[in-house]
């Protein structure tokens, strides 16, 4: 591991977004990687040390690993997951202000890359007030701009549409569905001209390279 290298630590690093990201940054001549999940044991876990990632444990519900977590980094990605944990509808909004106080308290943090979505009761004008997995990452957001100023102006936040992959993870809610005369269709509730922007969740890493690599000029803005 080459400590002449600033640190990019990547939460849920063997997930969609965050695999993504660690795949992209273990390339990168600038940056090593410190990968974060829950179980060093895992297999996809296994793998991304032997690819050349430090992986190391951390809990969102811990704070203390969090903070061992981030210490050193010069760069974060963070993102939480909404669907690991719905017994408790506003886990995630305490999870992502807690990782926010820490990585406020990152002497070396140079750029935080929150992945996160709009608020669906601010953009609905109050009409849908209860997409909690959107509405929760927009508080974090309304947090961070608001309570940690001095770490807002080292943030890019990164909105993600939705992604193809949902499609065979969650098949029966989100997947197209097939009907009895041949073709699969995808039901969404909207308009006649309403848009559905999907993406391909692997891309995640070609756009956080590009926030980090633009640098300050990215920083207190929404991608």
């Amino acid at each position: 591991m080459d400590a002449a290298k600033k640190l990019l630590v990547v939460l849920g690093a063997t997930g969609y977004q965050g695999g993504s990201v660690v795949q992209e940054f273990l390339k990168s001549p600038q940056y090593r990687v410190r990968a974060i999940t829950r179980n060093t044991s895992l297999p996809k876990a296994q793998t991304l040390a032997r690819q050349g990632a430090e992986v190391a444990q951390a809990d969102f519900n811990n704070a203390t690993s969090l903070v061992e977590a981030f210490q050193g980094a010069h760069a974060i990605y963070l993102v939480t997951n909404f669907w690991d944990d719905t017994s408790n509808p506003h886990i995630e909004l305490e999870q992502g202000k807690r990782a926010i106080d820490i990585a406020s308290s990152i002497q070396t943090l140079e750029h935080l890359t929150w992945s996160a979505l709009p608020s669906i009761t601010e953009v609905s004008s109050g009409k849908y007030k209860h997409v909690i997995h959107y509405d929760s990452k927009a508080e974090v957001t309304q947090y961070l701009r608001e309570k940690k100023s001095e770490l807002w102006e080292r943030t890019t936040v990164l909105w993600i549409a939705a992604y193809f992959q949902m499609w065979y993870q969650f098949p029966e809610l989100l997947g197209p569905q097939k009907q009895d005369d041949g073709p699969f269709v995808l039901k969404r509730v909207g308009g006649k001209d309403a848009k559905c922007p999907y993406v391909d969740v692997t891309e995640t890493r070609k756009v956080v390279r590009a926030i980090i690599e633009k640098g300050k000029t990215l920083r207190g803005k929404i991608v």
